[in-house]
């Protein structure tokens, strides 16, 4: 699970933190860790990974991907069409680096 939720925002350049991911998904199993801070980032990374891991067999719906993005954007101020589908007027675009 750790390896996928690292690999998965590399292809848009974000780097997660190994250990704080680890530390999120280890207290959700109810499982021991070191107590520290967890970014938000990295907290709604392992919160959706986990919704996948105990919903997998569930038909995948708009709502529960509009909780996924929300979790997934965890602690973003700059964004406000999040949890839902965009609203702006311009075309949809796919920048590659």
């Amino acid at each position: 699970m750790i390896h996928e939720t690292l690999k998965s925002p590399e292809i848009e350049g974000k780097m997660l933190n190994r250990d704080s991911l680890q530390s999120s998904i280890r207290r959700h199993f109810g499982l021991a860790t070191e107590k520290q801070r967890v970014p938000p980032a990295e907290q709604g990374m392992a919160d959706m990974v986990l919704d996948l891991y105990h919903h997998f067999d569930l038909p995948l719906h708009h709502h529960t991907m509009f909780q996924w993005h929300e979790k997934l954007m965890m602690g973003r101020r700059d964004l406000h069409d999040i949890g839902c589908y965009r609203t702006g007027d311009e075309p949809m675009q796919v920048v590659s680096g």
